[in-house]
């Protein structure tokens, strides 16, 4: 690579390389800043099954920033299944009918589907933001690998994507504990899960966090000082 574009790329990302000063288990994914993702309008938790999501969100909607309503992790709706395991506020459970009426009626603002296994898909979508704080949305992989149906079109290009990483053989031990019946009733869909490998969102999130081993301990605090940050620019 040129000098040239070196610099391009360390002044494109320069907003990046502030938010992860100090903070031990964030590194810079291949993705780089738009100009509208500049200004950080809303973030967006992305990661294969049982990269640790859901634990790093809720360290956020725990936090002060929640409490203070400077930041807002709107209300998730999803036309797939429960499962057993399943996180009790994590997900609004509703029918294909009642998602597409919520979506007309913008009770839900921002949609898409992901693929569940190879015959299966699932539409996952979002409740309005808060006009005066930050949204950290609870995505999913289905944001990056499936975006002409995210909805409405151009959205992403103003969510700053942080990727939350834990190896293959990490994710494989925590499905297997947190989803017994996925391996007992429904293989076809704990394959396809442990086939998204966890290396694929380096190159199309703008910031990724560590969540294995060493860096646990890190983690839930990094998540929350990365965001803090964000919200107060």
């Amino acid at each position: 690579m040129s000098r040239e574009n070196n610099q391009a790329i360390e002044s494109k990302n320069h907003g990046l390389t502030d938010l992860m000063h100090g903070l031990f288990t964030v590194n810079m994914g291949g993705k780089l800043l738009s100009d509208g993702c500049q200004i950080f309008k809303n973030i967006a938790i992305v990661g294969s099954s049982c990269s640790g999501k859901t634990t790093l969100l809720n360290s956020i909607r725990n936090s002060s920033l929640c409490r203070e309503k400077k930041v807002l992790i709107p209300v998730r709706y999803t036309t797939r299944p429960k499962r057993k395991n399943d996180i009790f506020d994590e997900n609004i459970y509703i029918t294909e009918e009642e998602f597409t009426k919520k979506a007309k009626n913008l009770q839900i603002s921002l949609y898409w589907k992901k693929s569940m296994d190879d015959e299966r898909d699932a539409r996952f979508g979002f409740a309005p933001p808060a006009a005066d704080a930050l949204s950290v949305y609870s995505g999913n992989n289905g944001l990056l690998y499936n975006q002409k149906s995210v909805y409405p079109r151009g959205i992403l290009d103003m969510i700053l994507f942080v990727g939350i990483y834990a190896p293959d053989e990490v994710r494989k031990e925590r499905l297997f504990m947190r989803s017994p019946d996925l391996v007992q009733d429904k293989p076809k869909e704990l394959f396809y899960r442990l086939g998204d490998k966890a290396e694929k969102i380096f190159s199309r999130v703008h910031l990724v966090i560590n969540n294995y081993g060493p860096y646990m301990k890190d983690a839930l605090g990094d998540i929350v000082e990365l965001v803090r940050r964000i919200a107060i620019k």
